[in-house]
């Protein structure tokens, strides 16, 4: 044990054990105050039922099955005790076994997420510029009470002149988010859209509020253009837009980074019924003309309200910006 933690020992000590052998102590003293009254009454007791017969004094009634029945339910507390105190003991052990084997789970699973990152990327590494070229992507945000949402993209890509292996999706919570160990937790799914064409993925970031994964295609999508694929990721983050729902605004950033212009690109934003109305504005830089960007407000017909954004042959660079604000009702 270390200096610095004898302090903490001690004053722990001192409450659970000191603590423990007053109670006993106030137990002892408290038989010890009853004990006169309660053998004087045990004793008249037994007088009463006292019956002298040749020499010998005889018990009658119903005090000696008393008797053998109180001596029985000692017997059987202080066994039960015992049992119980020798099991918690061994559970204590158990408990203390399985969380250090957790914690070994834990940091086995951690250095597993940053080799499948390495190994990934070292034997595909990433060009500086994107090689994938997106057809269409279309991502939707349906928000719920306390900034939880369910977010769901569908992403059709192809390659235009080298083989891709893989693509890499980031998920991030706002700051005030529920902390996420696992993908589990936020029940991931990674799906193709496309026939007899297979998906799947690694992770390669695991932060509480922040997760990254590798999609790998199954077999890889070959260039020329020819070879399209749809991937459909879907997830739900309990406080994903926290800061909206809390604070009533929040700005939404994203980059599609395709090699080629992107045909379609749409975002919806869903917001439950009675939780507020929802107002969407475009922060985005003017375009050019051939540039095509719509922001209209929509309903789905079931209480859900939203807004849509569409934009059609934007860049592969273009960032869409928009600004979100929920004015409650």
């Amino acid at each position: 044990m270390k200096l610095g933690e004898f302090p903490r020992f001690l004053g722990s000590h001192l409450r659970i054990y000191w603590g423990l052998w007053a109670g006993l102590l106030g137990f002892v003293y408290l038989i010890y105050k009853l004990n006169s009254p309660v053998s004087d009454l045990f004793r008249n007791w037994l007088i009463g039922h006292a019956r002298p017969d040749k020499g010998s004094v005889f018990i009658d009634g119903w005090p000696p099955a008393l008797l053998s029945a109180f001596c029985f339910a000692v017997l059987t507390l202080a066994g039960l005790s015992i049992f119980t105190i020798v099991m918690a003991f061994r559970q204590g052990k158990k408990g203390g076994h399985d969380a250090a084997r957790a914690r070994l789970l834990l940091k086995t699973f951690h250095r597993t997420v940053g080799a499948s990152d390495l190994i990934a990327k070292k034997l595909f590494p990433l060009p500086a510029r994107p090689i994938k070229k997106v057809t269409r992507c279309k991502q939707v945000f349906s928000i719920f009470d306390e900034g939880d949402c369910h977010h769901v993209e569908e992403l059709v890509l192809c390659a235009k002149d080298r083989d891709i292996h893989f693509i890499e999706r980031r998920m991030e919570a706002d700051p005030g988010g529920d902390s996420v160990e696992f993908t589990e937790e936020i029940d991931l799914k990674v799906e193709s859209g496309t026939v007899e064409k297979g998906i799947q993925y690694l992770i390669s970031k695991n932060e509480p509020r922040s997760k990254s994964i590798l999609v790998f295609f199954l077999p890889v999508v070959r260039s020329g253009g020819a070879d399209q694929r749809l991937a459909k990721t879907s997830f739900y983050w309990s406080g994903l837009m926290r800061r909206l729902v809390e604070q009533g605004e929040e700005e939404f950033e994203n980059q599609v980074k395709s090699v080629d212009a992107v045909p379609l690109v749409e975002y919806e934003f869903w917001v439950k019924p009675r939780l507020g109305r929802l107002r969407c504005t475009n922060l985005g830089p003017e375009v050019d003309a051939v540039i095509e960007e719509k922001l209209e407000e929509t309903e789905d017909g079931k209480g859900m309200h939203g807004w849509r954004y569409t934009g059609k042959n934007l860049p592969g660079d273009h960032v869409t910006r928009l600004r979100l604000e929920l004015q409650k009702d």
